[in-house]
């Protein structure tokens, strides 16, 4: 299952859940236009996550959020990352627009 696309030293590759990568021939631009909105995130301009694959999101410091992925070390070493602060807006209501979760 993917996890999330990262654009990395002039190549675009897609992580799994496993920790995987395998490098793509679609630049994150084309790789946003092409994917459902409301199931992948462009958290700033190096990386492209998919929504089950953000384990937490916690307050940071000025106002910034920092988001704990899954999986929490592949090949990128990305555990936490720190959006952009204009993202910041986009992804709180993104969010928010998002169903909630059912209870077991």
């Amino acid at each position: 299952m993917v996890a999330y696309f990262i654009y990395d030293e002039g190549f675009t590759y897609i992580c799994d859940q496993a920790g995987k990568r395998l490098p793509i021939d679609h630049s994150l631009d084309n790789l946003e236009d092409m994917l459902h909105p409301l199931e992948f995130f462009r958290v700033n301009r190096k990386l492209l996550v998919v929504l089950s694959s953000i384990n937490q999101i916690h307050t940071y410091f000025n106002s910034r959020l920092l988001l704990k992925l899954n999986p929490d070390k592949g090949p990128f070493g990305l555990s936490n990352v720190i959006p952009l602060r204009g993202y910041y807006v986009i992804l709180d209501s993104w969010a928010f627009s998002m169903p909630c979760p059912t209870p077991m």
